[in-house]
Formats: structure tokens, sequence, C-alpha cells
């Protein structure tokens, strides 16, 4: 699989997310406390990957380590990789016993076939949709034949530019959404199975699908 080179130009979108997440990460952080406490089928599906993973697993994405935390006491163990060193400090703090460092999915710093499985939790959200094969071909490399990948992203088309957000101006991010066939076929293409798929339908707020995928390395 050819693997696309990321532009000028990406490289910065990539350091205007980092900035920008950096940024709002104390009050994303405050905003959202324990956001998966109304989020029942977002906790079955990480309930499954623990069930379903062996192994050493890294969240890529991992934000203030909410997350991150949730998996490890259900029994994973688990590092965090994030691209703002805002978030990373968060998460630090917030989760001393934890491992949380800075870095991005697109050049993950594990070994080849080294890690039981990869979580990314609407970790997409800033990824412009021709980056997705590079990121899982690193996917496919860190994980070992039989491990797991858990994805969960907002479905749909096209995406939402943000100037502002979280009590801070200033920023320059975009949010990106993706249409879940193409996502499956660009995990199956960089060497994925499916498992189990799952379209939660909008809750109060929210104004799209959330998807959750469960693919298995070949």
């Amino acid at each position: 699989m050819s693997v696309p080179s990321i532009t000028v130009v990406g490289m910065i979108d990539m350091a205007n997310t980092a900035h920008g997440w950096s940024t709002v990460a104390e009050n994303y952080a405050d905003h959202y406390g324990d956001e998966l406490a109304d989020k029942p089928v977002e906790r079955a599906a990480l309930g499954l990957f623990a069930e379903l993973v062996d192994g050493p697993v890294l969240e890529v994405g991992s934000g203030p380590g909410k997350t991150t935390d949730r998996l490890r006491r259900l029994g994973v163990d688990i590092s965090g990789l994030d691209l703002a060193p805002g978030m990373v400090e968060v998460a630090r703090k917030a989760f001393p016993e934890l491992r949380f460092e800075v870095g991005s999915m697109l050049d993950l710093p594990q070994a080849d076939a080294s890690l039981g499985g990869v979580v990314a939790c609407h970790a997409l959200i800033n990824f412009r949709p021709d980056w997705l094969p590079a990121a899982f071909a690193e996917f496919a490399r860190v994980v070992r034949p039989g491990g797991h990948v858990l994805l969960v992203f907002q479905a749909g088309e096209g995406f939402t530019h943000y100037s502002e957000g979280f009590g801070h101006s200033g920023l320059d991010m975009d949010a990106y959404y993706f249409a879940v066939d193409a996502v499956t076929a660009q995990l199956e293409e960089a060497g994925f199975a499916e498992v189990v798929r799952t379209v939660r339908r909008p809750q109060e707020g929210e104004p799209r699908s959330h998807v959750m995928l469960i693919f298995r390395r070949a």
C-alpha cells in the first residue's frame, strides 16, 4: 500500500492543531468531566475491546487521559500519546500512574508488531481524509497479528472550521467527519478485518451519529 506524504500545508495544520488543543486543554478537561457517564454504548465498546485485546495498548489522541484511565481500570495495559503538549501535561497531572507522551499517530514511537492494540477515540477529528491511509499504515505496523484497533468517530462528510472554543479565541483548527464505509475500506486495505461495527444515533445536543469500529489485524 502506498502511503501519502504529509505536505507542508499539512504540517502547518498539525502545528495549529497541537497549539489549539494545548490552549484549550484545561478547559476541555473541565468541561467534559466524565464524558462517558451518559454514553453506555461507548462504555460497552470499550468493555468489549478490553475483553478482546491481549498485550500492551496505545491510545492515540489520548487528550486529557480519561478514556486511557477507564481502559486501565478495565485491566488493559495502556499508555497514551497526544499531539498537543498541553493535553499531555493535563493527563499526566490527572493520572500520574499512567504514561503519556507527546507524539503523532503518523509516526508512532513503538516498534513493529509490539502492541496488542491501538485505540483512537475521536482522535481522527482533525485529520484530513487523505491522511487516513498513513495513520492506518502506522497502526498496522505497530499492532501484531491478531491484535485489535478501536476507532470512535463522528459520521458524516466535510469539515467545520473552529476559530474559538472552550473559552478561547484565536484557534485555527478544522474538524473532519468521515463516511463509515470509507473508513472501513481503508482499514481493510491496511490489513485489518472488521469485528464489530456500531453506529449510535445522536443524543441531545449532538449533531451527528457516533461510530465505533473494532478491527482485527490479519
